[in-house]
């Protein structure tokens, strides 16, 4: 049986991997259930850096939708004629709405190198999806860099 530890900041959490939560957040205008992961190794417990960026977060989680929105957003118009080459019909995005379908979060990385990561299923690349880290500062591109 996975461990379960009840942490003051993050709440019940399980260890497999990683400790772990799914919640539900609003992003591009709809609701999505995602994981909350606080990344450690076997027997190590949640840092408090992670616990002071999940307070971050969850204290700034409307500004930080809208900026997440707006970064795809412009990867997505910037890049598309390159993510064309493995996305079939491949288009640029007017809308947020429009993010539903091409792009679908999965899952929000408290790293324990004080960052945080906001992890995509993407149209474009199935096997390794997209990442906005979003703490200590912005920044897109394959989850490969970031993990």
């Amino acid at each position: 049986m996975a461990p379960v530890i009840n942490d003051p900041v993050f709440g019940k959490m399980t260890y497999q991997y990683r400790w772990y939560k799914t919640e539900d957040i609003v992003l591009f205008g709809k609701h999505w259930d995602i994981t909350i992961a606080a990344q450690a190794y076997t027997g190590q417990s949640i840092l408090q850096i992670q616990r002071e960026n999940y307070k971050w977060y969850t204290q700034h989680r409307d500004e930080v939708a809208e900026k997440i929105t707006k970064a795809l957003i412009q990867y997505i118009n910037i890049n598309c004629e390159a993510l064309a080459d493995a996305w079939v019909g491949a288009r640029k995005v007017n809308f947020p709405s429009e993010l539903d379908g091409i792009v679908s979060p999965k899952t929000l990385l408290l790293s324990r190198n004080d960052s945080i990561v906001m992890l995509f299923d993407c149209k474009w690349d199935i096997d390794h999806g997209l990442a906005v880290q979003i703490y200590p500062h912005y920044e897109i591109g394959p989850q490969d860099l970031f993990l």
